[in-house]
């Protein structure tokens, strides 16, 4: 078995056990291990014969004897008596729109149903209506997307996996020396949550060779067409992935052109037509001829104003400063580019501080601040669980750690904690916990069974309850999966802002929670965000660029996002903690997290070639992008480590 393989049987332990109605802890340890052993590039054979994934930070010793089980048998106990107990259609049934884990649990439980057939049937039957906690929306959803389903409708993907799927095209055609510039456009440029298709633009003066080349991409399943100027293909995945060509002197109108969207292309081409202009992929010419027939015929009658070889050329011709991709809705944003009201977006560098890495132990929090080293941190919030922080002796541990590893790296170290918030607004908390910590997360995650008023209501009690300092997972929605709870926004945020309570944008690729809307509304109503990438390892730290993405595409600002803000603003913010002193404890206490931390350094800090030549830096920096580089990954893993973490320390100042 692959290590895809094994993951597998993980994230099925978790979903089986989710639908169970198991410990959604142990469900979740179960999901997170999956994600830990698909992002390793070294098969989980190698890793136990070079005694290298007891180093795999994440991987403890149940998941290893797992692993170990399942790499020889193919499962293993807890899979076997997860699979006794529930069918394994009912993992099937997750994958439906309207359906969550709670869903599949009830009709599994209330009629018998156990596979997509039996619930189709039930559902256009009414039976599945009669079941107490799924709403007619959830119905209506369901029955949808298995039309869409049986009419071979699009398949979509998460942006995260569109990118990866992305990155891998745009490889194999940089491959081409005759491909002079490459890019993936559509909706995975505008950073849209998810995507249909696949769109691939490149800058060739040789257009046959690289369609011919395009459509030779391992995986391809069916060729839709072949052209001088294009290209379509059915990749396995089912996903359709489309190429255009322009050449190199028309890229930047070609890139905004493929960018889209149709609404943003609409009224942008509106525009130059009242100045007389024609704007295409083609470029920009004076508007002699009109319509859309004659764009051919008007291109060799008319004066070309710009080749539209850079993006912002095509931009300037109409007018308009450049428009970042994320904005490219139709919503607003040239009539806000035209009146100079355009906002200057939150960037990364902007982002000196992160308000939720969680880290189990101490070593893993220096592993991630170690894999951060070359962004500007300044501050950063450790968040541990609820039951990790129950008694005094734990808490004053926790902060005696915090302070180690903040002097380790130079940051700041606060500390908090993340606790559910219930069906009526409360949270199970002590206030010796609060007085001792510096942040309490309220984790909004519910049903989808509240009504409208019930969730607003909910969230607006915990907000002016005082107990919480900020909130995750408002919408409470799973991608592709279903839509969260119903509730009202705006109220919501503007609670929020009044009571000084930040709200999480997570960038968990199968969440993406705020949506981009709601993060537009706190901008407008004044509530505080706060990007993260809620990882509990070191790869996962890469996701806090889709929460990035998910506030730009809500016209987020700095001012807007908690990130932003330097120590004294934080501290200031985060002023509970801290009050009562920090006893120095004894001495093994202290040497145990200093050797806990020196054992992961010497991991990460390994004997590495240095220094990079710019070229080599650069290729570093495009692999940890996403870039796919299977020479440099093996590089990287030379030594049998992990290549992300090696990257990292690659990169790390001396």
């Amino acid at each position: 078995m692959d290590n895809d393989a094994v993951a597998t049987v993980f994230e099925e332990m978790g979903d089986l056990l989710a639908i169970a109605g198991g410990d959604a802890h142990r469900s979740r340890a179960f999901k997170n291990t999956a994600r830990i052993v698909e992002g390793l590039s070294t098969p989980l054979r190698d890793l136990l014969l070079l005694g290298q994934l007891q180093k795999v930070p994440g991987i403890g010793s149940g998941s290893m004897e797992r692993i170990q089980q399942i790499l020889a048998t193919g499962t293993c106990p807890d899979h076997q008596r997860l699979v006794a107990k529930l069918p394994l259609g009912l993992r099937d049934m997750l994958q439906l729109r309207g359906m969550s884990a709670r869903s599949v649990r009830l009709v599994h439980q209330r009629l018998g149903i156990g596979t997509v057939e039996q619930l189709e049937f039930v559902a256009r039957n009414g039976l599945l209506a009669q079941v107490d906690g799924i709403g007619p929306r959830s119905i209506e959803r369901l029955l949808n997307h298995l039309d869409q389903r049986r009419e071979g409708g699009a398949r979509r993907v998460l942006l995260s996996e569109a990118l990866r799927m992305g990155a891998e095209l745009v490889a194999w055609m940089r491959e081409d020396p005759t491909v002079l510039r490459v890019e993936q456009t559509g909706s995975a440029r505008r950073r849209q949550e998810t995507t249909g298709d696949l769109d691939v633009l490149v800058a060739t003066m040789h257009s046959k060779r690289a369609s011919a080349r395009f459509v030779e991409f391992p995986g391809v399943r069916e060729v839709l067409l072949e052209g001088s100027g294009r290209a379509s293909m059915i990749l396995h995945s089912g996903l359709q992935a489309d190429l255009r060509i322009v050449i190199p002197e028309n890229w930047g109108a070609g890139l905004h052109y493929f960018t889209g969207n149709r609404a943003h292309n609409i009224q942008l081409r509106l525009r130059a037509n009242y100045r007389n202009l024609s704007v295409s992929e083609h470029g920009i010419y004076e508007q002699v001829l009109k319509g859309a027939r004659n764009s051919e015929a008007n291109r060799r009658l008319a004066r070309r104003m710009s080749a539209g070889t850079e993006e912002v050329d095509v931009f300037n011709v109409v007018g308009l400063p450049f428009i970042a991709p994320e904005l490219r809705a139709g919503e607003g944003e040239l009539e806000a580019a035209d009146h100079g009201k355009l906002p200057l977006l939150v960037e990364e560098e902007h982002l000196i501080g992160d308000v939720a890495l969680h880290a189990p132990t101490a070593a893993m929090l220096a592993a991630q601040l170690q894999a951060l080293a070359r962004q500007p941190l300044r501050w950063v919030c450790w968040i541990k669980e609820a039951s990790d922080v129950v008694n005094a002796d734990a808490r004053a541990r926790f902060r005696r750690e915090a302070r180690l590893v903040g002097e380790r790296f130079g940051v700041r170290v606060f500390c908090g904690v993340e606790v559910a918030v219930d069906d009526r607004g409360h949270v199970d908390i002590d206030d010796d916990v609060r007085a001792d910590l510096d942040v309490v997360v309220g984790d909004c995650t519910v049903s989808t069974t509240l009504t409208r008023a019930q969730a607003t209501q909910r969230l607006i009690t915990v907000v002016e309850g005082g107990r919480v300092d900020g909130l995750s997972r408002v919408n409470g929605r799973k991608l592709l999966q279903h839509d969260g709870v119903d509730l009202d926004v705006y109220a919501v945020l503007l609670t929020c802002a009044r009571h000084g309570v930040f709200v999480e944008v997570s960038g968990e690729p199968e969440r993406l929670d705020l949506d981009h809307r709601s993060c537009h509304t706190a901008r407008d109503v004044g509530a505080a965000l706060s990007i993260t990438a809620r990882a509990d390892d070191v790869a996962g730290l890469q996701r806090r660029r889709y929460g990035l993405w998910q506030a730009r595409r809500g016209w987020v600002t700095a001012s807007s996002v908690l990130n932003a803000l330097d120590i004294d603003e934080i501290a200031r913010r985060f002023k509970r903690g801290g009050r009562t002193a920090i006893p120095d404890g004894d001495v093994t206490a202290i040497d145990v997290v200093e050797d806990a931390l020196a054992k992961t350094m010497a991991i990460i800090e390994a004997p590495l070639h240095k220094p990079l030549s710019p070229a080599l830096r650069e290729r570093i920096e495009a692999f940890l992008m996403g870039t796919v580089d299977d020479e440099l990954r093996q590089g990287l893993q030379a030594d049998g480590g992990n290549a992300l973490q090696a990257a990292f320390a690659l990169l790390a100042p001396d």
